[in-house]
């Protein structure tokens, strides 16, 4: 197999192949419906806000579910071309590593003859992961196209924080995959203020323009399904606080069942963790020890049932890791919004959730490792039912003011002329970053 080229390609500039207009999109990720990331829920999101505009969407990604190497399916208006890889969720770190490091010679070799019949007038490429970049610029150089890259996390720094890496070769290594991933774009939005730092650092982002794009999330049609998810879990009679998504490193689960041991004397107070990840087992061990029997921890559900089933809880729970030094806002967070309830955030130092939060009139945020304020938020939530019900006004307002997906795309296409051509204006710093303070 010939290797992919590494080579900085800015063959899009006058290119013949560009179309007229931006018409047709190529997106990349690493997920996408029906999977329940928060990933693949701000992919389709951004889709269908495209397709509601008449811009045809093809979404390529690799995929543990295809049985085939390459296939194609048209799904509610978009192409979704799944290439067939090994399982890297939940794999071994080497072999997810060596995985994950094939994505961009794989998805080419196995996609090359659809992606040899298709014309593209912009590439927008997500990461995680960091390995998409040696695809995106024999894309660009095949289609004559720009590419846009959504960071949502500065990888290497993350797994820094979180102790998952030390500085050496590793890091080293990694570090400069995510740097030339970074040199694949024309244009990087990022999801805050002080992630703008860490890529605008790099050589590799010098001539690109970076900017903050806030995430966002497309409010579910309501439903005239009738939920009884309290009923069936016995938790009709009680104040719930539910926290569903990834339990892994990034979320410090452990920090959610602190909370639930010391509540576990307040008998209306229950809490209920639904999500996957590589923290279960131990959630399940802690709860079993600490006979914490205000909490039920649940398997993931698919996106539609996780709507219906945030429609019954009261709280919504964000918790992050404290030694993170970079910003996230998870995409939950954003569904608790989305169903109008208040959200009760423990998360690292400096995070924008405390602004958000505050500012919005949307819940309560601390530090992760104050448990006793966190315990006096959650107290207070749940002693006032008409506290509840004016945070959660505020949440869904904050929602459709802040993260809605057609401001996502009104700024991602406005770096794009008709030709599709890069306009040329400076690094883009938008937006400034939240006050580190508890609300």
């Amino acid at each position: 197999m010939k290797p992919l080229s590494t080579r900085d390609d800015h063959a899009y500039m006058g290119a013949s192949r560009r179309s007229a207009s931006c018409k047709r999109i190529l997106v990349i990720a690493d997920s996408f419906v029906p999977t329940t990331t928060s990933t693949a829920k701000l992919v389709k999101d951004l889709v269908d806000e495209f397709v509601r505009r008449q811009i045809a969407v093809t979404v390529l990604i690799p995929s543990v579910s295809a049985e085939k190497p390459c296939e194609v399916s048209p799904e509610n208006g978009i192409e979704v071309v799944r290439i067939q890889i090994g399982k890297t969720k939940g794999a071994g770190k080497v072999l997810r590593g060596l995985r994950e490091l094939s994505f961009s010679q794989c998805i080419w070799w196995r996609a090359r003859h659809i992606l040899l019949s298709r014309s593209f007038d912009l590439i927008i490429f997500f990461s995680p992961t960091i390995f998409f970049g040696p695809l995106v610029r024999r894309l660009k150089a095949l289609f004559g196209c720009p590419a846009y890259l959504v960071v949502r996390d500065v990888w290497t720094q993350f797994m820094l924080d979180v102790e998952e890496l030390k500085l050496g070769l590793a890091y080293k290594y990694l570090e400069r995959i995510e740097r030339l991933q970074y040199s694949a774009a024309d244009v990087i939005g990022v999801q805050s203020p002080r992630d703008l730092s860490y890529v605008n650092g790099s050589d590799a982002s010098a001539r690109r323009k970076v900017e903050v794009l806030l995430n966002w999330y497309a409010a579910p049609t309501n439903s005239s399904r009738q939920t009884s998810y309290r009923q069936k879990l016995g938790l009709s009679n009680c104040v719930l606080f539910f926290f569903g998504g990834n339990f892994g490193v990034a979320q410090d689960p452990l920090n959610i069942l602190r909370l639930a041991a010391s509540l576990k004397q307040e008998p209306h107070i229950r809490f209920l963790l639904v999500g996957w990840g590589s923290h279960v087992r131990e959630l399940h061990k802690v709860i079993a020890e600490q006979e914490l029997t205000n909490v039920i921890l649940r398997d993931a559900i698919p996106q539609d049932e996780f709507a219906l089933l945030l429609t019954e809880i009261d709280v919504g729970i964000v918790s992050l890791d404290r030694r993170f030094k970079i910003n996230n806002v998870p995409g939950r967070f954003m569904a608790y919004l989305s169903a109008g309830r208040p959200v009760l955030a423990s998360v690292n130092p400096g995070n924008d959730l405390f602004s958000i939060l505050g500012d919005g009139k949307a819940g309560y945020c601390c530090e992760n490792g104050h448990d006793e304020v966190l315990r006096e938020y959650a107290l207070a939530l749940a002693s006032n039912t008409v506290l509840r019900e004016e945070l959660g006004r505020h949440a869904r307002y904050l929602l459709e003011s802040v993260f809605s997906p057609k401001r996502a795309a009104d700024q991602v296409l406005n770096h794009f002329d008709d030709c599709g051509v890069v306009k040329s204006t400076r690094n883009s710093m938008v937006a400034s970053s939240g006050g580190r303070r508890e609300t």
